[in-house]
């Protein structure tokens, strides 16, 4: 609670622990606008819509996202 009465946000609410504060600070028409999923020519093509749109970095979860030895492969598929 301090830390969004702050104004802080989260990486700092993750950095203090509270990872379910951090999700909830997040709206969810904000998720729903950058959020990429689907097969890897659908994930492509919405990661370069958003770096037409100006989106500079993208997060992987990566424990998800595939084996641990297909990662590096998946990532050069999916990676403008």
């Amino acid at each position: 609670e301090e830390v969004i009465a702050r104004g802080g946000g989260f990486a700092e609410l993750r950095r203090a622990g509270d990872l379910a504060a951090a999700k909830r600070a997040i709206p969810l028409e904000l998720m729903a606008r950058v959020a990429v999923a689907g097969p890897p020519p659908l994930v492509r093509a919405r990661l370069l819509e958003l770096a037409a749109a100006g989106i500079t970095h993208a997060f992987f979860d990566l424990d998800r996202l595939a084996p641990a030895e297909d990662v590096p492969a998946l990532l050069a598929e999916l990676i403008p």
